[in-house]
């Protein structure tokens, strides 16, 4: 599975360089509302089933975020409404860890990833649903921009989850709107009698069938003869076929007259004609639209910097880099994190109201001196980009109609009103000067940045010359990962005289073939069974485990030839034992609370949007 994933995103890398046209597309979106302007993307070429969907984005794991704005002593509880309310909207633009890579961040507690692009900002339906998350890449990702054991002062500053990556869950023609299933908190009543995949082909079949019915037998009927048999069809026979509640939504999905079924195939069947603007034209994306990938990510230049953005085809001067739509947060306060206390009733508090360090998604967001604003960008692979002293790209404030510049002059708290509660700001990151493909992005990420950034490299190296940093840094569970490639993983009994290191977990993408194993003991375990015409595994499949056994296997198809028995908890909180798990399912993770990010003396500032772009309405902040 590993190996294939990789030649696959090589060869669709490899394709999209190759391509001149825009392969995804930032527009309003089918969902969008007069009251609200939501941004939706579309598919600038047609992308087969199982495909990758632009390039892979960065997930920005947030723990405790919501536990951090309740004050540990008595506080103002208008204020703790407020920030409560922020925190809100903000997690209504997030997700849940697992499809970032970082599932086992924490041990327990509540934490939230931010992941900018499609994840970001594909629509929600569950009828049109065609994107997915592609686990696989998340968890096993390429090596970029890693320095096994190196201390640098950019340890805990950036994510060290950069893969996060969607894939089609069907053909997709290009001009076509993504969707992502939300999850079930997000569906509604209504969305029970909706259509859902194999309903839209068989509503197809069935106008195919009356349009050929109706064909045979015009001669026989009249108009009203017609509609007659007509209402019949959708009315009687369609409630008995499928029942009331789907019978209704046919009803109000078809044409009132049989003579109009042909309409139906013209718009390329019913779901197109039920939903026309979710399928665009591409000159009406080119005209309306913006780009979104103009840049990919890969390691950047920048000696310990980790990931850069790159030109995906030559950009010329004033030329679009990047479409960035903001997530507003009117203040960042909310990033602040504090020690904290597990109450008897199992919710994490406040010890205190002490700032002990701040959320790293606060190094990704934009803002100014001069405001308590923050803006996360969503744009995609926009997250990449680092700071140059030489830049050559800026930020500027979008020209699209769309954009709701009117919010200029709205104060910060106005703009955590429901009103307000969309993506509806729109910056764009421009070209400077003509930049090259395969050329690394830069910004300037403004004055008070460069500074803050000075005074945290002379800390780090005082830390690091009084012993209080390690001067080896802690092998991560992304070097075990690249080292384990082509080496066999240890058993228990191996792991007694050559232990992995203590702060790294193995975990295996459980999946099971039927049959009538208990997985209770080694001889009974379960077996193992991926689907081949599944193309990446699912998060929510990722257990820990423990190698009972180690086999070799002749014939493999695996770049690394064994399979193994393994021990893990079930949902139901005993062991099982599962043998047959290939290499490629098996992944290492970092133990709880030992990533990067939670490193404390790391580096946090935002970066800043120029003071000539940034509008007097929101500089709230005191001097």
């Amino acid at each position: 599975m590993r190996h294939r994933f990789l030649i696959a995103l090589l060869s669709i890398i490899l394709t999209a360089s190759a391509e001149d046209e825009c392969g995804l597309y930032l527009a309003i979106s089918s969902t969008a509302t007069a009251e609200e302007n939501t941004w939706g993307v579309y598919a600038g070429r047609d992308i087969p089933a199982h495909s990758t969907i632009g390039f892979p984005e960065i997930g920005i794991n947030m723990p405790h975020l919501k536990a951090n704005t309740y004050f540990a002593e008595d506080g103002d509880e208008e204020d703790e409404e407020y920030l409560g309310q922020i925190v809100d909207f903000l997690e209504s633009n997030i997700w849940v860890p697992g499809p970032a890579g970082a599932l086992f961040e924490l041990a327990k507690g509540r934490s939230t990833s931010a992941i900018p692009g499609a994840g970001a900002l594909a629509a929600f339906n569950t009828k049109l649903t065609n994107i997915e998350w592609n686990a696989t890449a998340a968890y096993m990702k390429p090596y970029w921009g890693e320095e096994m054991e190196k201390t640098h002062s950019n340890r805990g500053a950036i994510s060290p989850f950069y893969h996060v990556m969607v894939q089609s869950k069907v053909d997709i023609p290009a001009g076509s709107e993504l969707f992502m299933d939300y999850g079930e908190n997000w569906a509604n009543d209504e969305e029970e009698a909706d259509l859902h995949g194999e309903d839209w082909d068989k509503l197809d079949q069935t106008i195919d069938d009356m349009i050929q019915f109706f064909d045979k037998h015009k001669e026989k009927l009249d108009a009203d003869a017609k509609l007659q048999v007509y209402n019949f069809l959708l009315k009687d026979v369609m409630n008995a076929a499928v029942g009331v509640d789907k019978a209704h939504r046919i009803t109000s999905i078809l044409p009132p007259q049989p003579d109009d079924l042909y309409q139906v195939k013209e718009a390329g069947g019913a779901l197109k004609y039920s939903e026309p603007d979710v399928y665009r034209k591409i000159e009406w994306l080119k005209q309306y639209g913006r780009c979104m990938d103009n840049i990919k990510p890969g390691p950047s230049t920048i000696p310990s910097a980790g990931r850069g953005a790159f030109a995906n085809r030559n950009i010329p001067q004033g030329g679009l880099v990047a479409p960035v739509p903001l997530v507003h947060i009117p203040d960042s306060i909310i990033f602040d994190i504090h020690d904290l206390t597990l109450s008897e009733d199992g919710d994490y508090m406040r010890e205190s109201d002490d700032v002990v360090h701040r959320q790293l998604l606060l190094n990704y967001v934009y803002g100014h001196p001069e405001s308590s604003m923050v803006f996360y960008p969503t744009g995609s692979t926009v997250s990449f980009i680092n700071h140059g002293d030489e830049p050559n790209a800026k930020l500027v404030w979008s020209d699209h109609p769309s954009n709701s510049k009117v919010w200029f002059e709205t104060e910060p708290e106005e703009l955590i009103s429901e009103e307000h509660q969309h993506i509806g700001l729109l910056m764009e990151i421009v070209a400077i000067r003509e930049i090259k493909e395969g050329e690394e992005i830069f910004i300037d990420y403004g004055k008070e940045w460069k500074e803050a950034w000075q005074e945290h490299n002379k800390k780090f190296d005082q830390l690091l010359k009084e012993g209080q940093i390690p001067k080896k840094w802690p092998v991560r569970a992304v070097d075990m990962n690249n080292k384990y490639q082509s080496v066999g993983y240890r058993t228990k009994e191996e792991l007694e005289n050559d232990p992995y290191p203590e702060n790294v977990r193995l975990a295996a993408f459980i999946v099971l073939k039927g049959g009538k194993q208990t997985g209770m003991t080694k001889e009974n375990a379960y077996e193992w069974g991926f689907q081949e015409e599944e193309s990446s595994f699912h998060h929510d499949q990722l257990r820990t485990v423990e190698i009972v056994q180690r086999r070799s296997v002749e014939e493999s198809k695996s770049a690394v030839p064994y399979v193994y028995l393994v021990k893990s908890i079930s949902n139901k909180k005993r062991e099982v034992f599962i043998d047959n798990v290939p290499h490629e399912a098996i992944v290492f993770v970092d133990a709880p609370g030992t990533s990067d990010q939670f490193f404390n003396d790391s580096f946090r500032h935002y970066i800043g949007i120029p003071d000539e772009i940034f509008p007097q309405g929101w500089r709230n902040a005191i001097k």
